[in-house]
């Protein structure tokens, strides 16, 4: 009915909101904008960051990109720009993942993701490291 209208249907029983996305104010000296207008859904449907989401979908975030973002929210942590990432996150799910042309596999800081409030990081398990290691012990 009317949820199947705002929204896509994709194979693995989610749905992502496609309603219509909002401007986000950009700031020249900041370059967070770029990233959180980048954010895409769980099936790479590109939505704002200020955009209202279905409860059950989540947004993804590459090591590079939540890097950034982390960097500039504990650089200027009352850059209203910087704190739209952690009130997402408040009310949606966030995930983030390696970058996948490492040659080596080596795993990020996924300590890194928690101070923007995200609360999934995907690691390379077959590679022994010690951000693996902390993370199991987390």
């Amino acid at each position: 009915g009317d949820m199947m209208q705002n929204s896509t249907y994709s194979p693995d029983f989610k749905i992502v909101n496609m309603k219509s996305q909002k401007n986000i104010k950009k700031k020249n000296s900041v370059p967070i904008s770029n990233n959180i207008e980048q954010c895409t859904a769980l099936f790479a449907c590109k939505y704002s960051i200020q955009q209202e989401l279905s409860i059950w979908s989540f947004s993804q975030l590459s090591e590079q990109k939540i890097s950034q973002i982390t960097v500039a929210l504990i650089m200027n942590p009352q850059e209203e720009m910087n704190q739209q990432i952690v009130n997402h996150t408040r009310q949606y799910l966030l995930r983030t993942y390696p970058k996948q042309a490492k040659s080596d596999h080596s795993n990020y800081n996924f300590l890194q993701t928690m101070v923007s409030g995200c609360q999934f990081s995907a690691m390379n398990y077959y590679t022994q490291d010690l951000y693996l290691l902390a993370y199991l012990q987390y």
